[in-house]
């Protein structure tokens, strides 16, 4: 290092600004030399002069060009800079380093500058090395013009642990063995244990977009799905065990639950606490709740909204629940059943069939008779008799009567005299003979089979 520094204060005064050097002009290092020197001969300071040496990879060359700084290269046989090489070893024992100097480490073939402070590698060979420092970009968005941009073409066709990711944040020593073999553009796997979120999009230090350890997705705004196709769709969970899958199949969009899964509603945000549930029990079967393992399960209701709280005869919202439409003569029920009893069993029961209703009319117990008409109401004999004026009464209607409020001389029962599509007529009667005296006030219920 002596040397060269020495050499360079000898080239000083031929580059000084007096001098001036134009086309072909060159200074070169015979003009140091003792006579007899070559051209282009490699020189050395013996402590007093100049001499010539014989070339050896320790020596310094320049050849040929113009000298446009405080030192320049050029010409084509010796114009290369070659750093000391060192191994780390042998660089780590230099003393007296000054921030900049700069050597060759044939340990890790980087290049090593020290900082004043200590050895960094400060360069990173981008044909594919690794990186062990922080990276930091201060690079501004410009039109088409992206800060980072990977161009590469993805990788596909491998095996689940070789067909890595376009873009992949996997930390030392965790392998996936789960890739997509048709490719992935960005990829992340954590270690195991890690209960962190494996993504985290904000917007003013508001999180927007997050995805869990555990797989919860959080949103923070409203969850918009438009135009999927079902080769294109949209799901939540494994490939085994999908949550959530929506896509549009024709031209309407769907909500698609897939079998052996949950939607369900909780009180608080902590897992386990499903309280309203709804799955799929079996084909065609919408299942509110879920089966209980042990104990009892959590009884459900299906109600409409209430009215507003503060109002004044403010109704709650009508519940309707309705069979399909049918066409011509076809026949559609609404069917309320529940379980059968069974003492002493420990399996389940089947379903009962408890009420009927359809356009037939409705039916009582799975054997009922459909009726189209049920009917109730009150009226007040006078002479121990009253008529029901009543559009639906048949021939065949059948009118149970019983005394409400009694009045007068009351008899011992009621017949009933029947008008069909006119009314009916309640008389008061002891034995067979009308009891007159009869004023009580009676309540009817008529059923139509």
């Amino acid at each position: 290092m002596r040397r060269l520094l020495i050499l360079l204060l000898c080239l000083l005064p031929l580059v000084s600004s007096a001098q001036s050097f134009s086309g072909s002009s060159q200074v070169r290092l015979n003009q140091l030399a003792p006579s007899g020197a070559t051209e282009d001969q490699i020189i050395k300071f013996d402590g007093t002069k100049w001499v010539p040496a014989t070339p050896s990879s320790t020596g310094l060359s320049l050849t040929g060009g113009t000298l446009t700084g405080a030192l320049s290269f050029s010409g084509t046989n010796h114009s290369g800079l070659r750093f000391n090489n060192l191994t780390t070893a042998q660089r780590d024992a230099l003393s007296g380093n000054a921030a900049g100097m700069a050597v060759w480490n044939t340990t890790t073939s980087r290049l090593s500058i020290h900082d004043g402070s200590a050895w960094t590698s400060g360069f990173v060979r981008l044909n594919g090395d690794t990186m062990t420092g922080a990276l930091t970009n201060a690079t501004n968005g410009a039109v088409s013009a992206p800060v980072v941009s990977l161009t590469g073409s993805t990788f596909a066709g491998g095996t689940a642990t070789t067909t890595k990711p376009t873009l992949l944040i996997e930390p030392t020593g965790t392998t996936s063995t789960g890739w997509s073999t048709s490719g992935t553009l960005i990829g992340a796997n954590a270690a195991t244990g890690f209960v962190g979120r494996l993504i985290d999009l904000q917007l003013a230090g508001v999180s927007r977009f997050s995805v869990t350890s555990a797989g919860v997705l959080s949103l923070g705004g409203n969850f918009n799905l438009n135009a999927f196709s079902a080769a294109n769709d949209l799901s939540f969970g494994t490939s085994t065990n999908t949550i959530l899958t929506m896509y549009a199949a024709t031209s309407s969009e769907q909500l698609r639950l897939k079998v052996g899964t949950l939607f369900g509603w909780s009180p608080s945000s902590t897992d386990g606490l499903l309280d309203m549930i709804l799955t799929r029990a079996s084909a065609a079967n919408l299942q509110l709740g879920i089966n209980a393992a042990t104990g009892t399960p959590v009884a459900q209701t299906l109600k409409a909204p209430n009215g507003t709280a503060g109002q004044t005869n403010q109704p709650g919202g009508n519940l309707t629940i309705s069979s399909g439409l049918s066409t011509g003569n076809g026949a559609a029920s609404v069917i309320l059943a529940s379980s059968a009893n069974s003492a002493g069993s420990t399996t389940l029961n089947t379903a009962v069939t408890r009420l009927i209703a359809n356009a037939s009319g409705i039916a009582i117990g799975a054997n009922g008779t459909p009726t189209p008409t049920i009917k109730h109401g009150t009226a007040t004999l006078t002479a121990g008799t009253v008529t029901v004026s009543d559009a639906d009464v048949v021939a065949g209607s059948r009118i149970f009567v019983n005394r409400q409020t009694d009045g007068g001389t009351c008899g011992d029962s009621y017949s009933i005299t029947r008008s069909a599509g006119v009314s009916f007529t309640i008389t008061s009667k002891t034995a067979s003979a009308t009891v007159t005296g009869d004023t009580s006030t009676v309540s009817y219920l008529l059923i139509n089979p």
